[in-house]
């Protein structure tokens, strides 16, 4: 990758702005998100999905069956990412 090129400038350039823009918008919160997303095991990624795909909040019963998973399971998880945020 040849970092003089001004095509990858201009993109790289754009990309920082369009990150900039959404950190602005949103305040700390999209900074937050990323340092815990990183954080978390890839069961705690796995869980945090399955709990994306609801547009209202999302109800154990509906994560067990998407896990396929028991409700102790997705207690102890759900407890987890609750707890990343206090």
């Amino acid at each position: 990758m040849d970092n003089k090129n001004p095509s990858f400038t201009q993109t790289f350039r754009y990309q920082i702005t369009d990150m900039l823009d959404i950190v602005k918008k949103s305040g700390k919160a999209v900074v937050f998100l990323i340092l815990v997303y990183d954080k978390l095991s890839p069961k705690d990624k796995e869980f945090l999905f399955a709990m994306a795909q609801d547009t209202v909040q999302s109800l154990n019963e509906d994560i067990i069956a998407r896990l396929g998973k028991d409700k102790s399971y997705v207690s102890m998880y759900r407890a987890r990412l609750i707890s990343l945020h206090a």
